[in-house]
């Protein structure tokens, strides 16, 4: 592809996303897999992450510890959304407060809607069906900047008493990965195309229902004369099967308009360019939608015919998705991405980082092993809310999210105090964020790094692997190696292997998009060890390496196919550094720079 003029836009560059449409089956799933238990009844195994659809964790809990159970990552998300002072825990504390006008609007819109939805039917429950019950969740929603949009009523049903084979199936949803929301942003900021966004109100609602749920009267709804349950003809948000019924009603809906589900992300849409109309690009977020087009033309008629599906709020131009503050710079073709109202929202939950300095980097050493133990809930909380900046915007705190959430199941105070000492320096860098875009061609490029032996209790190596789209980080990783390598060697081999993986990912989708000049070359990932360069490359050293797994080869025929081409670079040069391991804060500094983290410039 062309480089791009400063000021218009070529008829090659024109192009891109530029493939034939083809006829697609709607989004299915496999069989479900539930099993009879000892005492005779069906259940659902539990449910982990799915890769190649979303980075959402999706688990299943069953059994008298499931309340006990907690997700970091859940934790994290919970505080995106939650957390919040002003919000209610009851209607009756809403009812009563300084903002009841507000929540008594918000109860009646909700109700109002389900209503036009013909959401329920009243009716006599069987005596043999077990009724679920109902709840009322009150939220606030903010923007970026911390500042109220509007108060949600919402009312949801008690999906946890659902029975697994008899209120629902399958529960699986896919949502946009946030790593594609990221490339949306850059590829829109390289090639200036516009960015707008736009919210389904009760999304959840639209979904129709194959199996009869019975669900008791909510608060606030007064029964018809011989009416005991309501029969759900819609899915409400609770519901165990509620997000599955929703995707696959985004899905049938996009079709019927030209789009089509990218295989590479299933929460991906793109409509390809045709000889009347630009090419367009959707992500979707559970009710958020991102479009991205040529023209603002193009956005407002596609509002308008899904609007005539579903109630849509426009939100405009991008400012705030999922907590994250959106700034563009149409001159420089360029978009910074932030989260400084969720760190603040960080800093309130945690004031104990105050008793700490922390600016130069978020990890200066790792934790003794001696330490006495600290409360686990609330180590929990923070690592989720670590995490979930390090998975957005925070590449630079990637490492100390991730060995910090190695210790979530039995934190010492040692790790704790390491915590608020992250938090500390997050309160020092709250305007950091990421630079996307650029006034240049389109490239992927890679970098991989290894602390070998890193991880004291195991003695386990730390990979590290960082990806640009014009020399925006799009995509990086923090973890832990899952065997011991023997050498530095074979420690950075197995790190180039899992990067190469991330590497044909990226690749496959910006084939989907339509950039094509991305796979006709070899994708360059930097390292900077040259003897494990030469093993990928020429395997001469048998007896040393015979035992490293067959899966970690799959470099040498990504290479041997020139689908990876390995570069040497010397340590100071290595831009994945940062995610390996504890640096001092000149060489912290010196790698944000190179990672392009700074504060938004108008």
């Amino acid at each position: 592809m062309p480089e791009i003029a400063t000021t218009r836009t070529t008829r090659k560059q024109r192009q891109f996303w530029a493939y034939e449409p083809e006829e697609e089956e709607l989004p299915t799933e496999p069989t479900p897999t539930s099993f009879t238990d000892e005492q005779g009844r069906r259940r659902n195994p539990p449910r982990t992450a799915r890769n190649n659809a979303g980075e959402a964790l999706f688990m299943t809990y069953t059994g008298p510890m499931a309340r006990t159970v907690y997700l970091a990552s859940e934790m994290g998300w919970m505080l995106t959304t939650g957390f919040d002072k002003d919000e209610p825990n009851t209607v009756q504390e809403a009812l009563s407060g300084p903002q009841q006008q507000q929540w008594k609007a918000a109860m009646d819109r909700e109700l109002s809607n389900l209503q036009i939805k013909e959401t329920w039917q009243e009716i006599k429950a069987p005596e043999d069906r077990v009724k679920i019950g109902a709840k009322w969740v009150l939220k606030i929603k903010r923007d970026a900047e911390g500042s109220i949009i509007k108060y949600k009523a919402r009312l949801v049903a008690k999906g946890y008493s659902q029975i697994p084979g008899i209120d629902f199936e399958e529960t699986y949803a896919p949502v946009g990965r946030t790593t594609s929301l990221r490339i949306l942003l850059a590829i829109a900021s390289t090639l200036d195309l516009e960015v707008y966004q736009a919210d389904v109100e009760g999304a959840y609602l639209n979904g129709k229902l194959d199996i009869d749920i019975y669900m008791e009267y909510p608060e606030g709804v007064k029964p018809k004369p011989g009416c005991d349950a309501l029969l759900l003809k819609k899915s409400l948000y609770g519901l165990k099967q509620s997000g599955r019924t929703w995707w696959i009603e985004v899905g049938n809906k996009l079709a019927t308009l030209g789009f089509r589900r990218l295989e590479s992300d299933w929460g991906l849409y793109v409509k390809p360019r045709t000889q009347e109309e630009d090419p367009v690009l959707i992500l979707v977020y559970v009710d958020d939608f991102v479009i991205a087009a040529r023209t603002t033309t193009v956005i407002q008629d596609l509002l308008k015919k899904l609007k005539g599906f579903w109630k849509l709020s426009e939100m405009g131009e991008v400012s705030s998705i999922l907590g994250m503050k959106v700034t563009r710079n149409r001159a420089t073709r360029t978009a910074w991405v932030t989260q400084p109202a969720y760190i603040d929202r960080l800093l309130e939950r945690f004031p104990q980082h105050l008793t700490y300095r922390t600016k130069a980097a978020p990890l200066l050493k790792i934790a003794e092993d001696d330490s006495k133990p600290t409360p686990l809930t609330p180590y929990q909380e923070i690592i989720g809310c670590l995490q979930w900046l390090a998975g957005c915007t925070r590449p630079d705190i990637s490492f100390a999210a991730s060995y910090l959430a190695r210790y979530t199941a039995n934190p010492t105070k040692d790790h704790w105090e390491l915590a608020l000492r992250t938090t500390s320096y997050l309160a020092h860098t709250r305007t950091v964020g990421l630079t996307l875009g650029g006034p240049n061609q389109v490239t992927l490029t890679g970098w991989v790094d290894a602390d070998w032996a890193g991880c004291h209790d195991t003695r386990r190596s730390t990979t590290g692997y960082l990806f640009k789209i014009n020399n925006s980080p799009i995509v990086w990783s923090s973890k832990r190696q899952q065997t011991v390598a023997t050498s530095t060697v074979e420690a950075e081999y197995i790190a180039i292997a899992e990067a190469a993986k991330e590497a044909l990912w990226l690749r496959n989708l910006l084939k989907e998009l339509g950039f094509e000049n991305i796979v006709t070359r070899a994708t360059v990932l930097h390292t900077d060890n040259q003897g494990a360069i030469r093993l990928a490359v020429n395997p001469s050293t048998h007896q040393r390496t015979k035992h490293i797994d067959i899966r970690h080869h799959l470099i040498r025929e990504l290479i041997h196919n020139k689908s990876i081409a390995l570069e040497y670079v010397t340590t100071s040069e290595q831009q994945a550094d940062i995610l390996t391991k504890p640096l001092p804060g000149p060489r912290h500094s010196s790698n944000l720079v190179q990672l392009g983290l700074k504060e938004p410039r108008a």
